[in-house]
């Protein structure tokens, strides 16, 4: 009798207990998605933070302090070199700061790194954590821009893709102008799509116009995806014919403000105005007789220059010696060299155009690598694609989609002129994040939302087990 006292008076105190262990439970739950914002801005935090510091601790373990500076784009560092003891900016010069083309490479990556030389004392261990550092701020500004289109969730997601995307991960930190160039350029995609959602949109579109400037200063051919944002922002049919047009010169004056300056000054130094001397030379790399014969995955584009120069006749050779001084004139003798190419051979140069725009959707690492990082980056670009194209059904009325689809078209168009690595295509790869994200939180969403629904039916026929 005693023990059945007991036994009722603990149930009877489990059972008043159990209430408030629910109520303390439910208020927990409660306060913890109360603010979802700032939970989320912590894993934020962590997520980029801790990529950022992984990146840098991996260049340096590879390449430590004092070989940073020597590799295929040293010629960064020679530039800026330049820039800090002589004041100018030219490619290939000599040490005396003399001779070389002073209008071939845009100037944003050399004035960069001269800068965080200058700051650091030439400190290769400065600069790989400088770039770490703009590394990070992209997986920031990648959760930025998914946070306008869906909830935390998924804005985490975006960020967390890219902070741990290979390739990335990888050539971030490397003395290459991607992380810069990366940025920007998502950066003026950030504020353009950040202006279209707001009432007064002129200031944010001349910061986005002169965001992209700065990643055509960076890189060239950026400025062909600058055209073509410049159609969105016309082309969006919200707004009043004027007020479109208001929109277009906001973000024409950004673009203006930023490249119309190097255009002066290449005027000034060279008598040409002429944003680069490079696009002759860039023509015949992309149409010449040994364009193939290493790229696209068998070795760099570099390696089928120099097969093609080497084949060359005597005669030619001398006649591009004639003229080698004056970067402009090698680049016009350059653009007559790959347009007569072209005409020789119209259907081939077609063919070829479509096999150099296919390197970039083809998810193979150009060039090749070897097995683990060609393997590594296949997946990995497969996965980001597949997601993109997940979310991408899930945004199609926001004006992100036609950035990313005018974006992704007019650097195909270069890369068919033209041509591209893996490197070149990579700053696609933070605007596909953005829809990989709300992809895989749409995905992830409907598997627990399945098993929740597994889960309620179990235990709706088995009451005695709950």
């Amino acid at each position: 009798m005693r023990e059945l006292t007991a036994k009722t008076v603990t149930a009877g105190h489990a059972d008043a207990v159990q209430p408030e262990m629910r109520a303390a439970a439910i208020a927990e739950i409660s306060m913890q998605h109360a603010n979802p914002g700032q939970s989320s801005l912590r894993s934020l935090l962590l997520i980029a933070l801790t990529s950022g510091f992984a990146k840098f601790a991996l260049r340096v373990a590879i390449v430590g302090d004092s070989d940073y500076w020597q590799s295929g784009y040293s010629f960064y560092h020679r530039m800026a070199l330049t820039l800090l003891h002589h004041g100018r900016l030219a490619f290939g010069a000599d040490e005396t700061g003399s001779g070389g083309y002073a209008c071939f490479r845009p100037p944003g990556y050399p004035v960069f790194v001269a800068a965080i030389s200058w700051l650091t004392n030439d400190s290769a261990i400065a600069f790989i954590a400088c770039e770490a550092a703009l590394s990070t701020v992209a997986v920031v500004l990648v959760y930025w821009v998914t946070r306008m289109m869906a909830d935390p969730r998924a804005a985490l997601f975006s960020a967390a893709i890219y902070a741990c995307l290979p390739y990335s991960f990888y050539h971030d930190t490397q003395l290459q102008e991607n992380v810069l160039y990366n940025g920007l350029s998502l950066l003026g995609v950030a504020l353009l799509v950040f202006a279209l959602r707001q009432r007064r949109q002129t200031s944010m579109l001349l910061l986005s116009g002169i965001a992209t400037g700065a990643a055509v200063l960076t890189r060239m051919s950026h400025l062909a995806s600058a055209v073509a944002l410049l159609a969105v922002v016309f082309g969006l049919p919200a707004g009043s014919p004027r007020g479109r047009l208001t929109r277009s010169l906001a973000f024409a004056a950004g673009l203006a403000l930023m490249i119309c300056p190097w255009l002066v000054r290449n005027r000034m130094v060279s008598g040409h105005w002429a944003l680069t001397s490079e696009s002759g030379f860039a023509l015949a790399r992309a149409h010449n007789a040994e364009t193939f014969r290493h790229y696209p995955y068998r070795g760099s584009i570099d390696l089928s220059w120099q097969a093609w120069h080497q084949s060359m006749p005597p005669a030619v050779q001398a006649e591009l010696k004639s003229v080698s001084s004056d970067e402009f004139a090698a680049s016009a003798w350059y653009r007559r060299q790959a347009i007569e190419f072209i005409k020789q051979r119209p259907s081939r140069a077609f063919w070829q155009g479509w096999a150099k725009v296919a390197v970039n959707f083809a998810g193979l690492l150009s060039p090749q690598q070897g097995l683990v990082k060609n393997w590594t980056y296949s997946l990995s670009y497969w996965g980001l694609t597949l997601l993109a194209i997940a979310g991408v059904l899930r945004i199609r009325r926001e004006p992100y989609l036609a950035a990313l689809a005018a974006i992704t078209a007019a650097h195909a168009v270069v890369s068919f002129v033209y041509w591209a690595h893996t490197s070149h295509r990579s700053f696609l790869d933070p605007l596909l994040a953005v829809p990989a994200g709300i992809g895989l939180a749409a995905y992830s969403g409907r598997i627990v939302g399945r098993r929740g629904r597994t889960a309620s039916v179990a235990a709706a026929a088995n009451p005695g087990c709950r």
